[in-house]
C-alpha cells in the first residue's frame, strides 16, 4: 500500500520521465496536475479509492484514477512500470542533481549518452558537458558539486 505523499512523488516522477523522453506535453501536464490535485486533496484517499470517487476531483480522469488506485493498493502500477521502462533505470536519479531538470537530462542523454550518475560524473570530469550549447564550465562544475552533494546526502541518510 502506498501513501498519498508517495503517490504524489510517483506521479511527479512519471511526468519528469515523460518530459525527459519528449512525450506529449498534455500527457506530462496531466501527471503534474494530478500530483498537485492529489497533494491538495484533504479527503481520505483510502475512501476515495474504495468508493471509486477519485474521478470526482477536477482534473482526475479515469486513467489517472486507475494509476492512483493501483499505486495506493499495490505500491506499483502497470503504467508507472511502462513509463519507467522508457528510459535507462539510472536516468530518473539525475533529477535529484541540482541544476538538472528533465530537459537538460534529455539533452545529456541524447547528446552525450549519459544514463546514470556515474556517466554524468564522467562527462563532467571529462569536460564534455561544457561543449553543449546552453551549458558551460560553470554549469559543469555546478553539476559536479551537485553530484557530490547528492552522494553525501545519500551516504549520511539525510
Amino acid at each position: 500500500m502506498m501513501d498519498k505523499a508517495s503517490i504524489v512523488a510517483a506521479l511527479q516522477e512519471m511526468a519528469d520521465i515523460l518530459e525527459i523522453t519528449g512525450a506529449n506535453p498534455f500527457q506530462i501536464m496531466a501527471y503534474r496536475n494530478g500530483a498537485s490535485i492529489l497533494d491538495e486533496f484533504e479527503g481520505a484517499l483510502e475512501d476515495a479509492v474504495r468508493h471509486g470517487t477519485l474521478t470526482e476531483l477536477p482534473g482526475i480522469g479515469k486513467g489517472l484514477s486507475s494509476v492512483i488506485s493501483e499505486l495506493h493498493l499495490t505500491g506499483e502500477s502497470a503504467e508507472r512500470a511502462r513509463v519507467r521502462a522508457l528510459v535507462p533505470p539510472g536516468l530518473p536519479e539525475l533529477l535529484h542533481v541540482p541544476r538538472l531538470g528533465p530537459k537538460r537530462i534529455r539533452r545529456l542523454h541524447r547528446e552525450l549518452g549519459v544514463e546514470n550518475l556515474d556517466s554524468l560524473e564522467d562527462a563532467a570530469r571529462g569536460e564534455r558537458i561544457r561543449g553543449l550549447k546552453g551549458f558551460g564550465a560553470q554549469t559543469e562544475s555546478g553539476i559536479l558539486r551537485g553530484i557530490a552533494w547528492l552522494r553525501e546526502r545519500r551516504r549520511t541518510g539525510s
